[in-house]
């Protein structure tokens, strides 16, 4: 989508420096070890997970969405999302 106004063009210029200043970083180095310096972990797939997810009852089919709102609710997380979706799962979400 192409815009004139100077908000977009400020917008694209911000993304565009980040991501320039993101092509040597860590994270794309090696995430795994960027993430787990941060204090992040893996969180594997239970079958707690799954049976949660297939009995979550919303109108919402994608499987992995359900999968993530599952995680979250077994797990007591908070759920980094901007898709209000999660919202309806009655999952903590942040953005």
């Amino acid at each position: 989508m192409k815009s004139s106004s100077p908000l977009f063009a400020y917008g694209r210029s911000q993304q565009k420096s980040e991501l320039a200043r993101c092509r040597n970083h860590d994270l794309l180095k090696d995430p795994h070890l960027t993430l787990t310096s941060l204090g992040f972990r893996d969180l594997p797939l239970t079958l707690s997970h799954a049976r949660l997810g297939g009995l979550l009852s919303h109108p919402h089919k994608d499987p992995f969405d359900r999968m993530l709102a599952a995680q979250a609710l077994l797990e007591s997380l908070t759920l980094v999302s901007v898709d209000t979706v999660f919202d309806d799962f009655a999952v903590a979400r942040l953005w």
